[in-house]
């Protein structure tokens, strides 16, 4: 369990100025029946609302809400997921500091899609390599909601990238390191690459395409 505290501080306009402490809790589990096949579920509590200017809220509108819920298949370097799941798309939100973690970068995390994604890792001399695309739309199932403080349900009308009818998004995403596994390159202090690209239809209210590109 994390709690973070935050002074939102407004120089020009103080009455806005307000302190919000909010609690941090995830749980995640793994099921795996045979050789393989997994199954992997992630709980998350947190808060899912908005914050209100001018006002100090200490564990306001806390709920816990389904993050991830797959099945997941390996054979040999291949793995497939099924389900609601994070695509693989960039590292930023997780390994940098401050407004350049989650502030910044994480306005560019994909996270709480609906569709399937193959990755397939390889080796290129000493670097270990794992290449992933994805098919996915956003998640507007019951699993969208939260219980305790209910975020509501994700709809077309709320509209956004990638918001529309079906399968509406692919994101394709690659990260080498030298000398260990990519998943924990930044870790290790290794040298790494990654390169990635999303393509996101909008909502059916809107024609255009929302392209999305981005390197570590």
């Amino acid at each position: 369990m994390e709690t973070v505290g935050n002074w939102n501080r407004f120089p020009h306009h103080a009455d806005d100025d307000y302190f919000v402490a909010a609690p941090t809790v995830e749980f995640t589990a793994s099921y795996r029946p045979v050789e393989g096949v997994a199954f992997f579920g992630h709980l998350i509590t947190e808060e899912v609302k908005d914050e209100e200017l001018g006002v100090n809220q200490y564990f306001h509108h806390v709920g816990t809400y389904v993050s991830e819920l797959n099945a997941q298949f390996h054979i040999g370097g291949i793995g497939l997921r099924v389900g609601k799941f994070h695509p693989a798309f960039g590292k930023a939100w997780d390994i940098t500091p401050g407004i350049h973690g989650t502030d910044l970068a994480g306005n560019y995390e994909l996270k709480e899609r609906v569709g399937a994604s193959v990755a397939y890792g390889f080796e290129t001399g000493s670097f270990h390599n794992e290449v992933e695309v994805a098919a996915f739309g956003v998640d507007r199932s019951s699993l969208s909601e939260s219980l305790f403080t209910n975020r509501g349900r994700h709809a077309l009308e709320d509209g956004g990238a990638g918001n529309s009818d079906g399968i509406s998004s692919v994101a394709l995403d690659f990260a080498g390191c030298l000398g260990a596994g990519a998943a924990g390159c930044y870790d290790e202090a290794h040298s790494d690459i990654a390169w990635g690209h999303a393509i996101r239809r909008a909502a059916s209210t809107v024609s255009a395409t929302k392209p999305g590109c981005l390197g570590d």
